[in-house]
């Protein structure tokens, strides 16, 4: 009898423990969520609990604990979102197991929105940040569902991709540029093809999903009463739909031969695209010497040669003076990128254009992934970028939102910036993963632009479908 007393008790304990350990975990990522994780200080999780600091390491003995806890939930929940509502039935066919993918993503952002912040802080910025494969970076628990979900989208994706019936033959029958595949798949063979398939299904879920809660300038959107199950159901359907037709609501994709000649004219030498700025170019030094935590902007400073006020003397401050020094690169860029406009046809090949620049300037500026992750580490993801600059982007990129008045270009509620938005995002994650091989590879470089594009504005219907495209220009032109 006295023995079951205690087991009761010491379970209502433990009970009791747990529960808490929850309700700080939920906390903090409603704390730290509404900073976009800039400011992750444990002592503001023990104001909003009512707790003093010495209580709350009873629970969690330091913030990597905590963090710990917060990946471990992350994961655990994902798991149970897809349990709910994936469909594991590949028999089910392409739309319904592609929509229970979707429905996964939304449906797990909605119970904790500040998840999508947490994932791109402690997750995706530190995949880049390392140079390691954003898969490794994720908790094992949840590459475990991933894997799961990855087979069950592979075997409706293979037979669309394999020939002879279905969706029509694989995309590799199409020319690359090269003779010998797509630009979908680097390699022109199935494996390859589905691999990428599934990396670019897991980047457009997550961002079309995440724009019901984000709008592409990183704010959050505060939803309150209009989260209905109309707007939500308005929502996925819009996911879908970009996903199996794409942005661009004509379906014929361009034929080879225009996609080369973009290549060809928007591809970029070292030392054209960008004109290294001395303090960005210090930041990185510095990075790479002592790491993120340790490059103070006192030690950027001495690098250059000057004070730290010296540094400051033309800025009010330091979110102003990033702002102003990443506004003239980024200018940089859109000087390059109007003069490659001038050459080409049409808003489609604006786009690849970007997608085919985008890559250049990462293959010959690699040091910027270490420049954005320290204004990341300095609590400056919010820099005070100059109007002129934000003007000179409206103007740039006006050809978007023509075409999306024209009933061309499909988008989110956030128009031009949303398709930018994705190219740009999808851009950084793609074009990462290939900068992190000792030597760089142009043409996979440039192949990753091309299915990044093709993707994107044909969506999973209109590159599975077009197998009996063969590269020939018959429309007379894009």
């Amino acid at each position: 009898m006295q023995r079951s007393i205690n087991s009761q008790v010491g379970f209502a304990i433990v009970t009791q423990r747990q529960q808490k350990r929850d309700k700080i975990l939920r906390t903090a990522f409603e704390v730290w969520g509404d900073t976009n994780f800039l400011s992750t200080s444990l002592a503001s999780i023990a104001e909003r609990l009512d707790l003093s600091k010495p209580a709350l390491y009873r629970y969690f003995s330091n913030k990597d604990e905590l963090v710990a806890g917060m990946q471990a939930q992350f994961a655990e929940d994902y798991r149970r979102t897809a349990e709910a509502w994936m469909q594991w039935d590949a028999s089910a066919g392409l739309e319904s197991v592609l929509a229970s993918v979707v429905r996964t993503v939304f449906e797990f952002l909605r119970h904790e929105p500040a998840y999508l912040g947490f994932f791109t802080e402690y997750l995706l910025r530190r995949a880049i940040m390392t140079e390691c494969c954003l898969l490794d970076s994720l908790p094992v628990e949840i590459r475990e569902t991933l894997a799961r979900q990855a087979k069950v989208l592979s075997s409706v994706l293979r037979p669309a991709s394999g020939g002879g019936s279905g969706a029509g033959s694989r995309p590799g029958n199409r020319d690359n540029g090269n003779g010998n595949g797509t630009g979908i798949g680097e390699a022109g063979n199935g494996a390859a093809d589905t691999e990428q398939l599934l990396e670019y299904i897991g980047l457009a879920t997550l961002y079309w999903c995440a724009s019901y809660y984000m709008s592409a300038d990183m704010r959050p959107r505060r939803r309150g009463a209009d989260d209905t199950p109309e707007a939500a159901g308005r929502h996925l359907d819009m996911v879908q739909e970009l996903l199996l037709d794409g942005l661009w609501t004509r379906p014929e994709p361009p034929p080879a031969e225009r996609l080369r000649a973009v290549e060809g004219t928007a591809w970029r030498d070292p030392g054209t695209v960008l004109t290294e700025d001395r303090v960005l170019a210090a930041v990185e030094a510095v990075v790479a010497e002592v790491g993120f935590s340790e490059a103070t902007v006192e030690r950027i400073a001495v690098h250059l040669g000057m004070t730290k006020s010296s540094l400051y003397f033309h800025f009010r401050n330091k979110r102003e003076m990033f702002g102003e020094l990443l506004a003239r690169e980024n200018e940089l860029f859109l000087d390059e990128y109007r003069r490659i406009r001038v050459e080409l046809g049409d808003s489609r090949e604006y786009l690849y254009a970007y997608a085919v620049l985008l890559a250049a300037f990462f293959a010959h500026n690699p040091g910027v992934f270490k420049v954005v992750n320290w204004l990341w580490s300095q609590s400056l993801e919010a820099v005070e970028l100059p109007e002129r600059y934000l003007q000179r982007v409206a103007e740039e990129f006006a050809y978007i939102e023509d075409e999306i008045a024209a009933g061309r270009l499909r988008s989110n509620e956030d128009g031009w910036m949303g398709v930018l938005g994705f190219f740009h995002v999808g851009g950084v994650i793609l074009f990462a993963h290939h900068l992190q091989a000792k030597a760089l590879d142009q043409r996979r470089l440039v192949d990753s632009a091309r299915g990044l594009y093709l993707l994107a504005l044909y969506g999973l219907r209109g590159n599975l479908d077009a197998g009996d495209h063969d590269g020939s220009d018959r429309n007379g032109g894009v």
